[in-house]
């Protein structure tokens, strides 16, 4: 019988340390997805070019050694319902580098740490089977759109630790709505940006692929290396134009970019914070019958090696 593609869940859990599994919980550990993708990655395949006496050259057949998983996955962006409760994807947030701090009765945000260092186990569950990851790590988009809700668009790598057959079980999600993402004001060096219909915000974590004789699959478990956080967005050409933004190209000049907060009910905000952007391209687009800009844009630093190039507060 063909499996059905709403058919999938995928639940995560915190390891207490690499290599070692745990089993995720879909009652209490799904995270609500779309756009769901499993494959599996950097497939050593060795093969064996010998010289045999025939008249021909033959390959003979190739030995599979080991392979990783990845999940490419969407999430809505949404607060848990809860004041300084953690919301539905904090697990995924910090195995892509981010700490998670906690300030009761106000706020849970969200800032990158210079050690990541946290891995979970994911297990996939398809119609009839279940794929298990440990070790997974990531990193992530971010999309906020005009009369779109938010989202974080997800890639995560881990080591592929067991498929086997299993039923598909209930899982349990965050109730609450999303908020739509419409009278929203982004500012620029304190400046509101008009027309602005878009901003996308690429994490840039690059994660290792480095092999082990050692390791029953060849490989060492995947490990945030590095990351550049760059993004783009899209804004419309006014008269008079408020920014200037040839010139702030020229001039190599940084300034923070800060969203409003998203949402008006407590339990269900949020705020993303750019502490300092470059920008990096000029070019002209169109935007529906309009004239705009699309501005690609390098995030960094506030000062000196803080690491807080993009942070995010749930409150």
């Amino acid at each position: 019988m063909p499996r059905l593609v709403h058919k999938q869940i995928i639940a995560v859990l915190d390891q207490p340390s690499v290599g070692t599994a745990v089993s995720p919980v879909v009652a209490t550990d799904s995270v609500l997805v779309q756009d769901l993708s499993f494959s599996f990655v950097n497939e050593n395949i060795i093969q064996r070019e010998v010289i045999r006496s025939t008249s021909r050259a033959q390959t003979l057949q190739p030995c599979n050694v080991g392979r990783m998983g990845e999940l490419t996955f969407s999430c809505e962006i949404k607060s848990s319902g809860v004041v300084a409760t953690v919301p539905e994807v904090s697990r995924l947030l910090r195995i892509c580098g981010y700490d998670e701090t906690i300030i009761p009765v106000m706020s849970v945000s969200y800032n990158l740490t210079p050690s990541p260092g946290l891995f979970a186990t994911i297990s996939f569950y398809y119609d009839g089977w279940i794929t298990t990851l440990i070790d997974c790590v990531g990193t992530h988009t971010t999309s906020l759109s005009a009369n779109q809700l938010g989202m974080d668009n997800f890639t995560i790598t881990g080591r592929v630790s067991t498929i086997v057959a299993g039923a598909l079980p209930t899982p349990s999600y965050d109730a609450v709505k999303p908020v739509a993402l419409n009278n929203l004001n982004i500012t620029y060096n304190g400046d509101l940006i008009h027309g602005m219909n878009s901003l996308e915000i690429d994490l840039g974590n690059e994660i290792s692929n480095d092999q082990s004789l050692s390791a029953s699959d060849g490989y060492e478990p995947p490990f945030l290396v590095s990351n550049n956080t760059t993004g783009s967005f899209t804004t419309l050409m006014n008269t008079p134009q408020l920014h200037d933004w040839d010139s702030l190209w020229s001039s190599n000049a940084v300034f923070p970019l800060l969203s409003a907060e998203v949402g008006s009910v407590s339990g269900n905000r949020y705020s993303i914070v750019l502490p300092a952007m470059s920008i990096t391209s000029v070019t002209q687009a169109a935007q529906g019958k309009l004239l705009a800009y699309n501005i690609g844009v390098h995030f960094n630093e506030s000062t000196g090696n803080t690491n807080d190039q993009f942070s995010r507060v749930y409150r």
